[in-house]
């Protein structure tokens, strides 16, 4: 019924006509132009054609579905000059609800990365295993493969994987009034906030995966302004949200200095980011979490932030 086959370069308008057919949701970039899917994901330095593995219909020919798998690099600081082949990640897997494909595609990838020389596959990627589909799929972070798709979490776990650990997916609506407290004001006073726009970001292998969205961040010193308190990273997700009508822009490496923590700053620091948003004319600000943080997940809850999906990431020892 179904033939597998590695991605040849005439496949790309069959693989966005199936990518924009199937993959829906404001948590996925959708529709993409196959411009946009060639700068995204074809035209990444660590792009391996044989790693993308494609399913065609056996009768037609027709592409029907696709899985991406590959390795997350050996630094993430550094500029990926060399991968490690010990962890591999399945990256994405786009196909229609059908078990027999599913589960097919899912042993073509297992089998390609173990003739690597992978021990340990993914399903889903997060961090050093993210860039893959970040800034196409899974909201402002790639972390995993959706709740909101229950067929492809229950493929991998039909298929031996465990989970390994879940991403809580918030979003902000900022036609709200943004969320004001006391201390911030206090705080405000006793600090210097600022905005950088189209930031250098910190890891040579995240800039690969959104630097194109020109990221802005936000940072907080302290009075003097020789030290950091805190910051957060601001990319715009223009791909996100273009059948809801909706604009949003993702709020991600939220970090606060050990010295300022439970000192309000962090609250500050979210704070400042929903009134970035919201000079920027965005429609809504989305953030993620650990589902294990359940300080970080308070934090939103209480900053007015609302749960919309799950994130699970899968893991198989092979």
């Amino acid at each position: 019924m179904y033939q597998l086959r590695t991605f040849r370069n005439t496949d790309l308008v069959e693989i966005v006509s199936v990518w924009n057919r199937l993959m829906t949701g404001p948590n996925i970039a959708s529709p993409l132009t196959n411009s946009e899917f060639d700068l995204f994901v074809l035209s990444k330095p660590y792009f391996n054609l044989q790693n993308l593995i494609v399913a065609t219909d056996s009768q037609t020919g027709l592409i029907v579905g696709f899985l991406h798998c590959g390795f997350g690099p050996e630094d993430p600081k550094s500029f990926c000059r060399e991968l490690n082949h010990d962890l591999g990640s399945i990256a994405m897997l786009c196909a229609p609800p059908d078990p027999q494909l599913l589960d097919q595609l899912i042993q073509a990838g297992i089998h390609r990365l173990q003739t690597l020389g992978c021990r340990v596959v993914y399903g889903g990627g997060r961090h050093p295993l993210n860039p893959f589909y970040w800034g196409l799929y899974g909201g402002s972070e790639f972390s995993g493969f959706l709740d909101s798709q229950p067929e492809i979490p229950e493929a991998f776990r039909r298929n031996g994987f465990k989970e390994a650990a879940a991403s809580v997916l918030f979003e902000y609506d900022l036609a709200k009034t943004e969320p004001r407290h006391l201390k911030n004001v206090i705080l405000k006073r006793e600090s210097r906030v600022f905005v950088f726009d189209d930031e250098n970001l910190q890891e040579n292998w995240t800039a690969l995966a959104i630097e194109a969205f020109h990221p802005l961040v936000v940072q907080i010193l302290d009075k003097s302004e020789t030290e950091l308190i805190g910051r957060a990273g601001l990319w715009p997700m223009s791909v996100f949200g273009r059948k809801e009508g909706q604009s949003r822009i993702g709020l991600i490496d939220v970090m606060v200095h050990d010295d300022y923590r439970r000192k309000g700053y962090g609250r500050l620091l979210i704070a400042e980011s929903i009134k970035c948003a919201i000079q920027l004319s965005y429609d809504v600000l989305c953030v993620q979490t650990d589902a294990a943080n359940l300080s970080a997940v308070g934090l939103y809850e209480q900053s007015g932030f609302v749960r919309v999906d799950t994130a699970k990431l899968f893991r198989l020892s092979l």
